[in-house]
């Protein structure tokens, strides 16, 4: 009998963003015959905590000191989000192989150093990992912009996306659109956009263009968004769904889908938007053109409010154009391989 290798997932937390539901992605597909997989969620909270796998031996928080799961010795320690994980593996006494996942562009969103006393111990602590993970080439890059010298083995891994059971849940609900849609996913953050996006549905509305906009997420932005919505007289055309563990049927239901980010490492949502078929305009953040080819796969424009306006207006105006582009989304998500990413994530975990 072959003897199983012992995992340790490590995240701050399972809230709604984009690396939480990839990790609840990959722990659905893991060999369990060949791996023994613990999740260790550092704040005992999230949403996707009941979509753990029963596979899966978890703890949420560090409380419990004495918890078999944080008592264990692993031979792969994987901290799975930037920060606070990073920390916890670096600082584990043991012999594990460590990795440490990346996901966004730490170059230009430098959002988890907040977590060290200082630029030095943050490099220690990456310093301390066998292997680094990115979710595109892009975000290596970055990250050798920020730290040239680390040792570690860089990997590029891209996210896992499964189209067949995207378009599956897309089919779970029915949703009825009044006029011409425009659907965007993410965290109600500074550095997704939406307030750019707003100024820029302000002044197509006031060019007599009828359509809405669907923005799903939560995020401390949200008081700020409604305030503006309302100021500005948009509660007609902007409708904020909250957070939804399962937006693709609105993704499907839309006409458009837009990413209106200022930093993006490969964003789920754009690669999720092209499985339902739906036309996408991006603002170019690295990831985003990445994914897209550099324009091959949809529409990419600069994050500003000019640009963004620029090819919203191009795409609700020209049916044509948003044909062509659905075509081609189904084109591009046909390249997506959950088996093929899962095969190159077993060979990141041999020493």
């Amino acid at each position: 009998m072959i003897k199983k290798k012992s995992i340790l997932f490590c995240i701050d937390s399972l809230d709604g963003g984009g690396a939480e539901h990839l990790l609840i992605e990959i722990l659905k597909r893991f060999d369990y015959e060949l791996y023994d997989v613990s999740l260790l969620i550092l704040f005992d909270r999230g949403v996707y905590r009941n979509d753990i796998p029963y596979e899966v031996d978890w703890l949420a928080g560090l409380k419990d000191k004495n918890h078999p799961l944080r008592r264990k010795q692993y031979d792969i320690e994987i901290a799975f989000l930037e920060g606070v994980a990073v920390k916890y593996v670096a600082y584990r006494n043991s012999n594990a192989l460590k990795i440490a996942w990346i996901h966004t562009d730490l170059y230009k969103l430098h959002w988890c150093k907040q977590f060290y006393r200082s630029e030095k111990e943050e490099k220690r602590c990456f310093s301390a990992m066998d292997k680094l993970v990115f979710v595109s080439t892009y975000t290596k890059k970055q990250f050798q912009k920020l730290y040239s010298d680390i040792q570690a083995e860089h990997c590029v891994l891209p996210n896992l996306i499964d189209r067949d059971s995207i378009c599956r849940l897309a089919e779970a609900c029915v949703h009825v659109k009044e006029k011409l849609t425009i659907c965007c996913v993410g965290r109600l953050n500074p550095e997704k956009g939406y307030m750019y996006l707003l100024q820029v549905v302000e002044k197509l509305v006031s060019e007599g263009l009828d359509f809405q906009l669907w923005i799903l997420g939560e995020g401390y932005l949200r008081e700020s968004l409604l305030q503006y919505i309302c100021e500005h007289q948009l509660d007609h055309y902007v409708y904020l769904k909250g957070f939804l563990k399962n937006p693709y049927s609105y993704m499907k239901t839309a006409d458009v889908f837009v990413s209106a980010s200022r930093v993006e490492g490969a964003p789920l949502v754009i690669s999720e938007a092209l499985c339902l078929r739906r036309p996408v305009l991006a603002t170019r953040s690295g990831g985003a053109d990445e994914i897209l080819e550099g324009g091959k796969y949809g529409i990419l424009v600069d994050s500003d409010q000019e640009s963004i306006y620029t090819g919203l207006k191009q795409l609700i105006l020209n049916r044509s154009l948003r044909n062509e582009l659905s075509v081609l989304a189904g084109i591009k998500a046909m390249s997506f391989e959950p088996a093929k990413t899962m095969s190159q994530l077993y060979k990141i975990l041999i020493p």
